[in-house]
């Protein structure tokens, strides 16, 4: 299977930012805390949000502009147009509204974490399966095949910490 995708602004996560901003600034002035530290405290509060709109918006050099994956080799194309060919390191959280990936050229670590709205369904789809299909395999060995096979494990939803615990993540 192969995949190539540009990235994008993510609506959901401007409104996210700014719904946290809200909803610290409201519970500042529904406090019972003097009001100048009310002012000085919403004041960096709407920094922080403006910092944070301004980050997500703003092209770093070093940011990932677009992802391929052919013949089991990932690639990715930093915003100024250099490519470089990468793996995959560290957690990956692959979920129905964001996919969080961490990748490696040996030298410099990149992670991008994709919101649903910054790409198509179809890609956003296509992407998860990727994703899902290509992760690295547990290490084997008696203990994590002892470990790993107890019903109990699942049931109570730790089988996924454990995992990513015996790969080091």
């Amino acid at each position: 299977m192969s995949l190539d995708i540009s990235l994008g602004i993510s609506r959901s996560q401007l409104s996210v930012i700014v719904l946290i901003a809200s909803v610290g600034m409201l519970s500042l002035w529904m406090s019972a805390i003097p009001q100048a530290m009310q002012f000085a405290v919403s004041f960096v509060v709407l920094l922080s949000a403006c910092d944070s709109i301004r980050r997500s918006t703003t092209v770093d050099p070093d940011s990932i502009k677009r992802l391929q994956f052919e013949a089991g080799n990932w690639w990715i194309t930093l915003s100024d147009g250099r490519m470089r060919k990468v793996v995959q390191v560290g957690a990956q959280v692959v979920l129905p509204w964001i996919v969080s990936l961490g990748f490696s050229d040996g030298r410099q670590r990149f992670d991008c974490a994709i919101f649903w709205d910054a790409l198509t369904p179809t890609e956003h789809r296509k992407l998860r399966a990727v994703v899902l299909m290509n992760q690295r395999a547990a290490p084997s060995s008696w203990i994590s095949s002892f470990l790993l096979t107890g019903p109990w494990l699942t049931i109570c939803g730790w089988y996924q910490n454990c995992v990513g615990r015996l790969r080091g993540h």
